[in-house]
């Protein structure tokens, strides 16, 4: 079947990216295939590599189906409408409605096959739909990107906040051991580097200057997340300023900023995400609707994360 030629869908690049984040929760918590076991699989069994790569073509073809046929974004399909819609597509009806990439042709399954891969998509959107979320596209990734355990395959690395905010506190833990054994003394330069974190003054949330304050004149989640992330950028650029030691590694201020400065990074692409659909909408209203509670709790954790790592900032500095 002819499946390139003509104009791409300008649905095409977010649908692929959707279908990559899919599949890759498929491969690791359904399939049990972590990236190493992937490639061993795909070593052993032959056709897999190819069958999964068709796999996820043929879901990122029903996603820009189903957005093209109900008149939607990709990002606003319902999961539901995505595997209805996916178990009426058959190859030739998607090899007129659809031209892929150049890249993505040769990975189409063939007429006779189309059937079977068909199946394996819907079978992973219903198991999304149950496990994950049933509610439009967009949000399911959202939720997906704030996994706290995180899950990894060859397409992609997504989630794990949770064991990056625990490698930062074990790193804060083991600096305060330093410190108290002697084994750390705080320069002129970490005091400096501690005070320009910010850290030790009140958080301001001011970006995006809307949303609006949440109820009761609190920030909203994405200013609070977006703080976090502006907030990991600083940390880190601050951390490769700092001078390392006699043997070339980063002392242990050095390092903490790093750590927490990752994990607060963490949430940068659900930040890029809200920031893009956000539109001066209510906040409240808007954010019941667009952040899903799996992001609230990542907030939450790293937020804690960091007042707990600007206490220890606070001890660094003598009393002025």
């Amino acid at each position: 079947m002819k499946t390139t030629g003509g104009d791409q869908d300008p649905r095409w690049p977010r649908a692929m990216d959707h279908a990559r984040l899919l599949c890759s929760w498929r491969d690791e918590r359904l399939l049990g295939l972590t990236l190493e076991k992937q490639v061993a699989h795909a070593g052993s069994q032959l056709g897999t590599e190819r069958r999964l790569l068709q796999e996820r073509t043929v879901l990122a073809m029903a996603l820009v189906y189903t957005s093209r046929k109900l008149g939607t974004a990709v990002d606003d399909v319902m999961l539901t409408d995505v595997a209805s819609q996916c178990r009426q597509l058959d190859a030739e009806q998607a090899a007129d409605l659809l031209r892929l990439p150049a890249g993505e042709s040769g990975k189409v399954p063939t007429t006779s096959d189309f059937p079977k891969v068909l199946e394996a998509v819907a079978f992973l959107l219903d198991e999304v739909t149950k496990r994950v979320s049933a509610g439009k596209l967009g949000h399911t990734a959202r939720v997906l990107h704030a996994d706290p355990e995180g899950f990894h395959t060859g397409m992609g690395y997504y989630g794990g906040w949770f064991i990056d905010c625990r490698t930062a506190v074990w790193h804060m833990r083991l600096c305060q051991e330093k410190i108290r054994e002697g084994q750390w003394v705080v320069s002129s330069e970490d005091r400096a580097a501690a005070r320009r974190t910010g850290l030790l003054q009140d958080p301001v949330y001011d970006y995006p200057a809307a949303p609006t304050p949440g109820d009761q004149g609190y920030p909203s989640w994405l200013q609070r997340a977006h703080r976090l992330v502006a907030l990991g950028t600083v940390l880190i650029s601050l951390s490769r300023a700092l001078p390392r030691d006699p043997k070339g590694y980063d002392g242990p201020l050095a390092t903490m900023m790093t750590s927490v400065g990752g994990a607060c990074r963490d949430l940068e692409v659900t930040v890029q995400e809200l920031d893009r659909l956000w539109a001066g909408h209510d906040a409240g209203g808007w954010e019941h609707e667009h952040v899903p509670e799996e992001v609230v709790v990542q907030t939450l954790a790293t937020e804690g994360l960091v007042r707990e790592f600007a206490v220890l900032l606070s001890r660094l500095i003598p009393a002025e």
